[in-house]
């Protein structure tokens, strides 16, 4: 991560009962952004509701909902 990232995270509808949670990243402010999606939750369940922090030592971190182990739950990833 520099000073330059810039991260962009969304829900993406898969199907009426598939919602998957899903990050883009620049490393050039924005100008331009990787080619790949990377599919963060990648599961047959509902992900919903992104939220993502960054910190002064270089940590990205991610939660979201998730209904896909049979409740609720809230997942959270860490770079």
């Amino acid at each position: 991560m520099n000073k330059d990232s810039v991260y962009v995270l969304w829900e993406g509808i898969m199907s009426e009962t598939n919602k998957d949670i899903f990050i883009k990243t620049s490393n050039d402010g924005g100008q331009s952004f990787t080619k790949d999606v990377i599919n963060l939750s990648n599961n047959s369940g509902l992900s919903e509701c992104p939220s993502i922090a960054l910190s002064d030592n270089n940590r990205i971190y991610i939660v979201w909902e998730d209904s896909t182990p049979g409740h609720h739950e809230i997942f959270f990833m860490r770079s």
